[in-house]
């Protein structure tokens, strides 16, 4: 998915919730939506007490499994940004650039390290890989191999070999027709395989019965709660999905008045499209998105291990890389678990090359 226009206007936005983590980080499930927003100082999405008892008001009950609002895009597929992702230190240092299910994409992996003396990692080097969350070890949470190590750094490579760290991440931003005082743009959310497919699956129904189109036609997020097999067998599990407001037979006389909408609301589109892209690649909202929904490398909050300048690689390094055919990336791994010692690491890279030309011997001990 393309997400145009300028980022330099940062809209604030609410937060649909069904869950969250409390003030300890320890988790919280609930069975229906919340309306949240981010707290600065407790570095979280809190509930907005204002915000809930409107929505509680408008759909008549105190716990709504359903919130009236709108999309801003006639493409499902642009309305529901999905893809799978790995987060460490709020960044995602991988993901796709869409949904990947069953066939082998391609991702793009983030090399972050961190200078001598600096306080937070830069980027250094980013490049395309094959995505399949089959066989991928970060996805499947097999034994993680060299490309993993190269990614993450040796010591979180160790913390965390055979853990299932790619996930699926799936953002959506909507219009809250019924928020007139207030910015009207709120968020929603979600880790789940299930929502990330019912949400598109389901606004691609209603585009039909609309007769093509989607963008501010009237819609209910619903909480439903559904049949599932999973690897403990049938389960009864939440799932996130668009429903119309109105009764389907009367979705087709919606499209003059839809017409009007989108023209009125030209910049709550552009407004949406930023949402997603800032939560995508804001640092804030990385950091919130892995606490939520990446548990598992929240504590500590782990970043990659220092390296040295780029510059400071000698001649023979650099001929040496050449013929190995190493990534810069690589001799800056190894450069690392050398400490920065120059010497030593052309000490191995020297030794490297002698071993692959070092012919083979049999087993008598003659060389063959």
């Amino acid at each position: 998915m393309t997400l145009p226009g300028d980022q330099t206007y940062r809209p604030a936005a609410w937060r649909l919730s069904i869950g969250g983590r409390g003030p300890k980080g320890e988790p919280q499930k609930r069975d229906f939506f919340t309306v949240t927003r981010f707290d600065k100082q407790a570095k979280r999405y809190v509930l907005d007490q204002e915000m809930q008892q409107l929505l509680c008001a408008e759909v008549g009950t105190q716990q709504p499994t359903q919130v009236p609002c709108a999309v801003l895009e006639d493409d499902p597929d642009k309305a529901v940004f999905s893809r799978l992702s790995v987060y460490m230190g709020g960044r995602a240092v991988c993901h796709c650039g869409d949904w990947v299910e069953d066939d082998t994409g391609t991702a793009t992996r983030s090399f972050y390290r961190r200078k001598e003396g600096a306080k937070t990692p830069e980027l250094y080097d980013s490049r395309q890989v094959g995505c399949n969350p089959k066989t991928c070890p970060l996805a499947a949470g097999t034994v993680y191999g060299d490309d993993e190590k190269e990614l993450l750094g040796p010591k979180l490579w160790t913390k965390y070999s055979g853990t299932k760290l790619c996930k699926p991440q799936v953002v959506v931003s909507l219009l809250l027709p019924w928020v007139t005082n207030q910015y009207p743009i709120a968020k929603f959310t979600s880790g789940a395989w299930s929502s990330g497919k019912a949400l598109p699956t389901s606004l691609g129904d209603v585009q039909t019965a609309a007769g093509g189109v989607l963008a501010f036609v009237p819609l209910y997020l619903c909480l439903e709660w559904q049949q599932q097999q999973t690897e403990r067998g049938a389960q009864r599990n939440p799932v996130v999905v668009f429903r119309p407001f109105y009764d389907w037979k009367n979705l087709p006389q919606l499209a003059g008045e839809v017409a009007q909408q989108k023209q009125l609301n030209a910049k709550h589109t552009a407004d949406a499209r930023r949402i997603i892209e800032q939560e995508l690649h804001g640092e804030q909202e990385g950091r919130a998105f892995q606490s939520e929904f990446r548990p598992e490398v929240v504590n500590g909050d782990p970043e990659p291990e220092p390296v040295t300048e780029r510059t400071e690689f000698s001649e023979k390094v650099l001929e040496r890389q050449e013929v190995l055919g190493w990534s810069e990336a690589t001799v800056r791994l190894q450069l690392s678990l050398v400490e920065g010692d120059m010497v030593a690491l052309e000490r191995q890279m020297l030794e490297e090359l002698e071993g692959d030309m070092r012919p083979e011997e049999g087993d008598n001990g003659q060389a063959v």
